[in-house]
């Protein structure tokens, strides 16, 4: 069930995966506010919830991963090489760069956390690779993802398109 709101996933989405009671919730903890009584629920039901942290702990009662440092030190990975095609998946990213005043406000992980137009496409290749590997290693039932700003926006949404075959 792939998706792209203009190249940004800025509500929650769900792609369906193979029978399995894990649940994964990709998102920042200002988002766990609506997450965390959909997982109460679905515990009662049997599923097993897995918080992919973002920005920083927070209030969770189930498991979770933390993948900020790994980020990190692959992108900083002077080996990484991008693919091809990883220069759309940072489309928007581009865009706040080259209008940075316009931008600055309302996407601060841009500015601060991609810091450079070849930061971002690094981030970029990074997060999909990476959001693929939990897919592999997790092999959930859904995914949701609440993308506010803290991923690149085109590689989450492109990740979807392309786990849906594969799974």
């Amino acid at each position: 069930m792939p998706f792209d709101y203009g190249g940004a996933v800025g509500v929650g989405a769900v792609v369906q995966m193979p029978d399995n009671k894990t649940l994964l919730f990709i998102c920042e903890k200002y988002y766990l506010r609506f997450y965390r009584p959909l997982a109460a629920r679905l515990v009662q039901m049997g599923f097993k919830p897995v918080w992919v942290r973002l920005d920083g702990p927070d209030e969770w009662d189930y498991d979770y991963v933390d993948p900020t440092a790994a980020i990190d030190a692959l992108v900083e990975a002077p080996d990484l090489k991008c693919r091809e095609g990883v220069d759309d998946l940072y489309v928007f990213e581009r865009a706040v760069f080259e209008r940075p005043n316009l931008f600055e406000n309302s996407y601060p992980y841009t500015m601060h956390v991609a810091r450079t137009p070849e930061r971002a496409r690094r981030l970029a290749e990074v997060w999909y690779q990476s959001t693929l590997a939990f897919l592999m290693r997790f092999r959930p039932r859904a995914v949701f993802i609440w993308n506010g700003r803290y991923l690149p926006y085109r590689a989450v949404a492109a990740f979807v398109q392309h786990a849906e075959p594969k799974f």
